[in-house]
């Protein structure tokens, strides 16, 4: 038995070493993926559906950052808001909502950094009247080159959540894990990709969570305009407690960025 333990032991330490050894491999930098300096974008994006149901859904998002070896600040701001009808129901406001954040991140071109997040969100169709959160984090890059780069990170927020009025709880004061996995890639001249996903539990009930994610696909029109086609996909496990429609909320929908 003690020789099938040390065997197992050896067996470990050598794929121990291996993966080691691969993530230096990936996460050796031959170049960056992110800008130094300032950085501004705006996007307007939009969806249309007619036939039985109809609605239209518009979405805006503005970020402001700057960028250097030493700090990275970040701040963005999104709004929301769509209509919807049908024959029998009329036309109602389906979707409205506000999410803005602060992101800072000390040393942002090294493997492993430290960061600071802070959000503000209100949403009609989560039933959110006023929910900020600020919170402490690490992130490991594992992979960046001058077309890619690749991240994970782990953050621990603190949150307040001002709820409806129909709601008998109507503020809610939480602990919440979050874990981002993000990947950017530049494929050719023209065509960018990337993705992002959150994964937030509640500290002390995995069973209470939200997943959020976003997949886009840019294609350069201009020198500072690209087409975004992108998909974003929000779940709340506890939205119908609150008085939402479905726990899950997706758009698809197309536009234009610059960046500058």
């Amino acid at each position: 038995m003690v020789r099938r333990f040390a065997a197992r032991a050896r067996a470990f330490a050598r794929g121990r070493a291996l993966f080691a050894a691969l993530l230096l491999t990936l996460s050796a930098p031959a170049g960056s993926a992110q800008e130094v300096g300032w950085s501004i974008e705006n996007a307007i994006s939009g969806s249309l559906f007619f036939g039985n149901t109809r609605q239209t859904l518009i979405t805006t998002r503005s970020s402001v950052g700057h960028a250097d070896s030493a700090f990275e600040l970040k701040g963005t701001v999104r709004f929301t808001y769509g209509e919807s009808s049908d024959e029998n129901d009329g036309a109602f406001v389906s979707k409205r909502s506000w999410i803005g954040t602060l992101n800072y991140d000390h040393r942002p071109f090294a493997r492993y950094s430290t960061f600071l997040i802070s959000t503000l969100e209100t949403s009609l169709e989560k039933r959110i009247e006023f929910r900020y959160d600020v919170g402490i984090g690490e992130k490991l890059t594992f992979v960046r080159t001058e077309t890619t780069q690749a991240d994970v990170s782990l953050a621990l927020l603190g949150e307040r959540t001002y709820l409806p009025p129909t709601v008998p709880n109507e503020t809610e004061t939480l602990l919440r894990w979050s874990t981002r996995a993000r990947y950017r890639r530049q494929m050719n001249e023209r065509v960018r990709v990337s993705h992002e996903t959150f994964y937030a539990p509640v500290a002390n009930d995995f069973g209470r969570y939200t997943i959020t994610s976003t997949t886009s696909i840019a294609i350069r029109l201009a020198r500072y305009a690209d087409l975004n086609v992108s998909f974003m996909d929000n779940y709340d496990s506890e939205a119908k407690a609150r008085g939402a429609r479905s726990y899950n909320d997706g758009q698809l929908v197309l536009g234009i960025l610059t960046a500058f």
